[in-house]
């Protein structure tokens, strides 16, 4: 008889201590509310990239200036509103989505899919590159 309560006793004593873990871990939770989630939603359909351009759809980086240049310029690429544009305008799109901390600088020259019109001056997007 001596053993049942016991047991009983460390039974309770884990069971107070579950619905106390259970209450402090709900306590300092932090709760997403549905404008944070759709913000969310938002920034990654800016910045999702199809894997047959890329090779990543989301690649993985501490830092977005070690991210791969190729994804990073098919973001800013698929974010600008116009198809002829000037090289400030790329960099500043590039600074709205990656945020100040965003350091790297698009070749003047252009790239595969960005082209720059020397005569102009201009960059002009083109279609997409599949690797």
């Amino acid at each position: 008889m001596k053993k049942m309560y016991i047991i009983i006793v460390i039974l309770a004593i884990i069971f107070i201590a579950m619905l106390a873990y259970k209450n402090m871990a709900v306590g300092t939770k932090n709760n997403v509310n549905v404008e944070e989630v759709q913000k969310i939603e938002e920034y990654i359909s800016k910045i999702y990239m199809w894997k047959e351009v890329t090779n990543e759809a989301l690649p993985s980086f501490e830092d977005i200036n070690q991210a791969d240049d190729l994804w990073v310029w098919e973001v800013v690429k698929q974010n600008l509103e116009e198809y002829v544009v000037n090289y400030d305008a790329i960099q500043n799109k590039a600074k709205e989505i990656f945020g100040e901390s965003f350091s790297k600088q698009f070749p003047t020259q252009g790239n595969e899919t960005i082209m720059y019109d020397s005569e102009t001056g201009e960059y002009y997007t083109t279609g997409m590159r599949i690797r």
